[in-house]
Formats: structure tokens, C-alpha cells, sequence
């Protein structure tokens, strides 16, 4: 094991500590409609098919043919509206932010009569920036929904060149141009499954107020970067972030450990900090058959109060990729976990429903348990799929399960 071994267990959850008041726009009192054919009340998180189907509106989508009965659902534009009420309180706070946490996929957001942007990604989060002037006691969240299959045939006539491949095989029966649209690929079909190509918002909305004098600091992310063998350190790097510059005493524990360190320092926008930990502080993470998964909760306070915490492993990873004596051509290609050749053994993991909104946390916890105990190591996050919630990542670790992982760019150009 040499020292340009890089380690790499990074956990993208937020935890901040954050000072503001939070109301939650999810629940059953969502309308939807499609200015025509329906008109009913659903529950968000939640997609057309899905609050369809809960009013008794639709069939079961996956039953029989209903992939394709069912197709004329997303050809046209939908809207979600919310009524909801704010209190006093809640309207005396100065600046404003509504979050999607995943939306599916191309909208305009309106509120009351404020119109505060688009979305146009279901692999993203979204913040839109509130003025006070646009909220009110009572006030209407409005989200129009464009059909995606028509917004990614305009994209494709825009782009004006020929794009491979145009369509799905004729034989999936599917929808065409999913390279022009950021959604789950297979969502217009693939050769395992149909194409729903969902209409919905699949994650949690939130509306935050803080006051101005407000400081709300964030921990962004936390990657164990690498180990020196010559100081027998590991490099943890973490990224900080403040609306407001503020100076201020950050206190780093790493539970379970002696480990501790105190900083005064600026934190801004974006303040990068590397702690240095003695490797024998810690134990090894090794992969499902090897070893213990052994993780740590690391956790930032600025001036005693929590700022956010991460669950991290310390491992280190190498690519070996090294010639083979005389007569035999190629190069190996296998990864070292901790000093240690592992042979990999895995599988493809695709999304485990068509419908986001339905896919629990419980669900995850059982297929990745599944894996684990058919002895995989590694599973493939394949790139037709979408960037799984952060719970799911935090699973595999406790299991063993590392990840080579595709960007969502699935047979596209």
C-alpha cells in the first residue's frame, strides 16, 4: 500500500444546524387535474399514475397492458396546487426559500401570483428564493408539469442534428429522445421494463423562513481524502458553508474515538477544512466477507452548537493495473481494499420501482440486505437508473457494499 492511495467514503446527507422555522408542504390535499379528463386530490410525495390510481381513477399500471393504456396520461400538461395557511410567526422571518427535493421533471412554479422559476432535472434539488411580498396567510402553490415525452421531442428538434439513437427497438414499445431530457432513462423504457415516464413531485417540499440576522451554517461534505503511511495520518477534507461571514470556534469530535479538534476560524460561502487523523485511531471498513464495516460518526460544532455530522468509514482503495509476464497480453485490472486484492462479486442494481415516491427506505434496507447475504461485494449502479437517496448509500456501508457507480447517461450520446 503506498501513499497515493486515495480513499474514497463520502456521505452527501445535510444535517445542518440551522436557526429558522420549517413547514412542510407534503400531504394528502394536494389537487391535481389536466384541465380536461381528471380533476382529483392526492397525496405528495406523489406522481399522477400513483394519485390515479389511489382515487380509483386508473387501473394498476403494472397489470397486463396498462404501460401502454395508460400512455395518453403523460402526453399532455398536468398542474399540482396546494392551499395552505402560514402563521404570524412564521411571516415576522425576513427571507424566504421553498425546496423540491426531487420534482419529475420539467415545471414552472408559481406562488400566489409570484412566479419563482422552473425545473427542468429530476436528478436535482431546487431552492427558489421567496420575496416576503409574495406570501401571505393563505397561499397557493401552483406546479405546472409539461409532458416530458413532447418537451424531449422539442429538445431534440432544437438540438437539429440527429442524435443515436432516435428511439427505443420497436419491441419495448417506448418513448423516444429520453438523451434530451435529465430523467431516469428507462423511465421511456428500456428491454426490462415499460415506459410509464412519470409526471409528479416524488420528494419532500419544504418552505423555510430565517431573519436576516440569521447565520446558518452548513456542513456541504466530508470525503477521507487519503492516508500518509510516512505520518500514518488519514486526511479528512470537509467543505463549510455560511450566508453570512461569520468568525467562529468549530469543534470536530469523532465519536467512538479519541479523536477531537478545535479551530477558530471565517467560515463564508465556501471554506474548505482538512483534519488529520492518526490511523490508529481508528479500525478498518472492509468490504461484505473480509471484515468488520466499522463507521464513525464525525460531527462539527460551532460554538457548542451542532452544525451537522457524517458517518464515514476509513478504508483505502486501489486500481491494480499492472503487465503480465512475457507472452501473456493485456494488463489486470482489480481493486486492492486496504492492502488486500478482493475479487469482486455483484450484481446491476436498477431502480426497485417505476414510481419514486414508493420506494421506502424499509424496501432498500431489504434488497441491499438480499445482496449482501447472497455474498456480494460490489453492486453496479447502472446508468439508466437515477442517483439513489442517501439513506440507500448509508445502508450499503453498514452492509459492505461498495459501488461502481454510472453517471445517468445510460446509451446516450
Amino acid at each position: 500500500m503506498t501513499s497515493k492511495v486515495v480513499v474514497l467514503v463520502v456521505f452527501i446527507c445535510l444535517f445542518a444546524y440551522v436557526r429558522s422555522d420549517v413547514v412542510s408542504l407534503n400531504g394528502n390535499d394536494w389537487h391535481i387535474n389536466d384541465n380536461g379528463t381528471f380533476s382529483v386530490q392526492g397525496q405528495v410525495p406523489g406522481s399522477i399514475h400513483t394519485i390515479l390510481l389511489a382515487n380509483n381513477k386508473i387501473p394498476d399500471p403494472y397489470i397486463g397492458f396498462n404501460d401502454l393504456n395508460l400512455r395518453y396520461l403523460v402526453y399532455h400538461p398536468w398542474t399540482f396546487t396546494k392551499t395552505f395557511t402560514l402563521s404570524e410567526s412564521f411571516l415576522t422571518n425576513t427571507k424566504f426559500t421553498l425546496r423540491f427535493d426531487q420534482v419529475d421533471t420539467v415545471t414552472t412554479i408559481t406562488l400566489n401570483n409570484c412566479n419563482l422559476g422552473q425545473t427542468n432535472s429530476m436528478f436535482l434539488a431546487y431552492e427558489f428564493n421567496v420575496k416576503k411580498s409574495c406570501l401571505q396567510t393563505t397561499n397557493q402553490l401552483r406546479v405546472d408539469f409539461e409532458s416530458p415525452v413532447l418537451y424531449a421531442l422539442k429538445q431534440s428538434i432544437a438540438y437539429n442534428i440527429t442524435v443515436e439513437p432516435n428511439c427505443p427497438a420497436a419491441a419495448q414499445k417506448g418513448e423516444c429522445h429520453v438523451q434530451f431530457i435529465r430523467k431516469e432513462p428507462c423511465s421511456f423504457s428500456w428491454d426490462w421494463g415499460p415506459a410509464f415516464a412519470p409526471i409528479g413531485i416524488t420528494g419532500n417540499v419544504t418552505l423555510q423562513g430565517i431573519t436576516d440576522a440569521a447565520v446558518i451554517i452548513k456542513l456541504e461534505s466530508v470525503n477521507v481524502a487519503s492516508v500518509d503511511v510516512s505520518t500514518n495520518q488519514w486526511q479528512v477534507d470537509l467543505l463549510l458553508s455560511s450566508n453570512i461571514p461569520t468568525t467562529t470556534q468549530l469543534k470536530f469530535v469523532l465519536q467512538d474515538t479519541s479523536f477531537n479538534y478545535e479551530l477558530n476560524t471565517t467560515v463564508d460561502q465556501s471554506t474548505s477544512i482538512s483534519l488529520l487523523i492518526p490511523y490508529n485511531t481508528v479500525q478498518l471498513w472492509w468490504p461484505n466477507g473480509h471484515g468488520n464495516q466499522t463507521l464513525y460518526t464525525l460531527a462539527i460544532y460551532s460554538q457548542g452548537q451542532l452544525v451537522g455530522s457524517r458517518l464515514i468509514g476509513f478504508r483505502t482503495v486501489e486500481l491494480s493495473q499492472h503487465e503480465y509476464n512475457s507472452g501473456i497480453n493485456g494488463r489486470s485490472f482489480y481493486f486492492i481494499i486496504n492492502g488486500r486484492p478482493i475479487f469482486i462479486k455483484g450484481s446491476n442494481w436498477i431502480p426497485p420501482d417505476a414510481f419514486q415516491e414508493r420506494v421506502s427506505d424499509q424496501q432498500l434496507e431489504r434488497l441491499l440486505r438480499a445482496a449482501k447475504l447472497a455474498n456480494m461485494n460490489m453492486l453496479r449502479i447502472w446508468g439508466g437508473g437515477i442517483y439513489e437517496r442517501d439513506s440507500f448509500y448509508e445502508i450499503a456501508d453498514r452492509l459492505g457494499i461498495m459501488f461502481w457507480h454510472d453517471f445517468m447517461f445510460a446509451c446516450s450520446l
